[in-house]
C-alpha cells in the first residue's frame, strides 16, 4: 500500500446541472464549488448556475465521481472517491490514504490551471490550512458554518454567507494586493479566514457598509453562540461526569479526558479546562479522539494500536506495515478509523460524516488501549522489566505487532547491541 494518488484527468466536455458534496460542507468544498462556478464553464457547460445537492452518507448516495458525471449530470467535490479515485475527492480511496496538503478547493484549483494566480492561490492556501488545521477559534469561517449547521440554517444559505466571504478575499487579493493598506493589514496575520480579515476584504472591495453589516452580525450571532455554547459544555453535567486519567509522555504528564456526549463543543470545553487529549464517545457509539500540544509521536502510537485492535475486533489482521498502521486517511480493513495528521484528530464517524459506523472495538477495552498507547513508560506486563532494561523480547510479546515508537527504539538499539532474544523485523 500507499499514499500516492495516481493523477485522473476529464477528457470533453460534460454539462452539469448540480454541484454535490456532504451535508455540512466545510469552508473547502464550498471554495470548490465557487472555483468551479467561476472557471469550470468551458468543461463542464451550466456549472456556473447549477444547482446544489447534498448527501448525508458523504459516498454520494453510493454514486462515484465519473458516474455522477457523466449519467445523472452532478459533479462531486469531497465525495464521489470512495471506491474509485476522483479528481475531486481528497479523502478518496488511494489505498486509505489521503494526499497530504490537499483539499478539494485546491484540486479544483489545479483542474483549472489557477494555481499560478496569485488571488486564487492566496484564498486556496487560507482553506486548505483551515482545513488541515481544523477549527481552532469561534471567530474563523469555519466555526461559524458549523455553528449555523447546528442552529438548523438551510445548507444552501450557509454556503451563499461563506460563498461571499470567500469572495471578498478573493477579489481583495486580485485587485488590491498592492494597496498598502492591504499590505499593513495582512503582515501580521496568520489565520486568514478570521472574520476580521473578511470584514476588511469586503470594505477594501467596496462592499456597502449596510452589506457589510448585515454579514458581520449574522457572522457575531453565530460566534457569541458558538462561546455560549462551549460555556454552556463546560458547565454541563457531560462535563462534570467527565472520566480523567492521567499518563506520561517524554517526562511530560498527559491529561487524558473521557466524556460521553453528544455535544461538538464538548472537546472544545475540555481542552479550556486543561485537557492535552479527548476521548468523546457519542450515543451513537461513535469515538473522536482530539489532542493538542501533546510529544510527537504520541497519535502515531495511538493510532496503530487502534487500527490493529480493529482488524482483531473485525477477524480482518492483516498484518499492516508500520507506515500503514501510522498514515493519514483510512487503513484498508480498519476504515472506522480515519486520521487527520494536521488537525491531530482521530474519527470514528464526525458532525460531517454521520454514516460512519461505530468501532467494534468495546469502548472499556479502546480506552485501556488508547491510554497504554499514550504512556510510554508502559510496557506489557510479562516483559515489562526487560524493556526498562532496555532489552527486547521480540514477537514473544503481546506488544510486539503494534509497532510503538518506544518498544522500536528498544529494537533498534537491541539490534544494534546484538542482544535481542528473539530475532524481529527491522519494520
Amino acid at each position: 500500500m500507499n499514499s500516492t494518488i495516481a493523477p485522473i484527468t476529464i477528457a470533453g466536455t460534460y454539462p452539469v446541472n448540480h454541484l454535490g458534496t456532504h451535508t455540512d460542507s466545510h469552508a473547502d468544498e464550498v471554495l470548490w464549488g465557487m472555483w468551479t462556478r467561476m472557471f469550470g464553464e468551458k468543461t463542464f457547460p451550466g456549472v456556473s448556475k447549477a444547482s446544489w445537492k447534498f448527501y448525508s452518507d458523504g459516498n454520494a448516495g453510493g454514486l462515484s465521481g465519473t458516474d455522477a458525471l457523466q449519467n445523472h449530470q452532478i459533479l462531486l467535490g469531497g465525495i464521489g472517491g470512495k471506491k474509485i479515485p476522483w479528481i475531486f475527492d481528497d479523502h478518496e480511496n488511494d489505498e486509505r490514504g489521503r494526499k497530504k496538503k490537499s483539499c478539494a478547493a485546491l484540486r479544483a484549483a489545479e483542474f483549472f490551471g489557477m494555481t499560478g494566480d496569485k488571488a486564487v492561490a492566496f484564498v486556496t492556501d487560507a482553506v486548505r490550512k483551515n482545513d488541515e488545521r481544523g477549527t481552532s477559534s469561534a471567530d474563523d469561517l469555519s466555526a461559524v458554518m458549523r455553528s449555523m449547521y447546528q442552529h438548523g440554517e438551510k445548507q444552501e444559505e450557509v454556503i451563499e454567507f461563506a460563498t461571499n466571504g470567500l469572495l471578498a478575499l478573493y477579489l481583495m487579493m486580485r485587485d488590491h494586493a498592492e494597496d498598502p493598506r492591504v499590505k499593513e493589514f495582512l503582515a501580521n496575520k496568520k489565520h486568514m479566514l478570521r472574520i476580521a480579515v473578511i470584514l476588511f476584504a469586503m470594505e477594501i472591495i467596496g462592499v456597502s457598509e449596510e452589506n457589510r453589516n448585515a454579514w458581520k452580525n449574522r457572522a457575531l450571532i453565530e460566534t457569541v453562540a458558538r462561546y455560549v455554547s462551549i460555556r454552556e459544555a463546560q458547565n454541563g453535567d457531560d462535563l462534570k461526569n467527565a472520566d480523567i486519567r492521567k499518563v506520561m509522555r517524554a517526562g511530560k504528564e498527559i491529561g487524558v479526558w473521557i466524556v460521553h456526549s453528544d455535544d461538538e463543543n464538548a472537546k472544545k470545553a475540555c481542552f479550556t479546562k486543561g485537557a492535552d487529549v479527548v476521548i468523546l464517545r457519542n450515543t451513537s457509539g461513535n469515538v473522536q479522539i482530539f489532542s493538542q500540544n501533546i510529544p510527537d509521536g504520541a497519535l502515531d502510537d495511538v493510532i496503530s494500536t487502534l487500527r490493529i485492535e480493529e482488524l482483531r475486533a473485525r477477524g480482518n489482521y492483516s498484518h499492516p506495515s508500520p507506515d500503514e498502521l501510522r498514515q493519514e486517511g483510512e487503513l484498508e480493513g480498519a476504515e472506522a478509523w480515519y486520521r487527520q495528521r494536521d488537525g491531530n484528530t482521530i474519527l470514528n464517524g464526525s458532525l460531517s460524516h454521520p454514516e460512519k459506523k461505530p468501532t467494534k472495538i468495546l469502548f472499556e477495552y479502546l480506552v485501556k488501549a488508547v491510554l497504554a498507547a499514550l504512556d510510554d513508560t508502559r510496557f506489557a506486563k510479562e516483559h515489562q522489566a526487560e524493556c526498562e532494561k532496555g532489552v527486547c523480547a521480540g514477537k514473544t510479546c503481546s506488544f510486539y505487532e503494534l509497532f510503538l515508537g518506544r518498544c522500536r527504539k528498544i529494537r533498534y538499539d537491541a539490534i544494534a547491541a546484538k542482544e535481542i532474544l528473539v530475532p524481529v523485523a527491522t519494520a
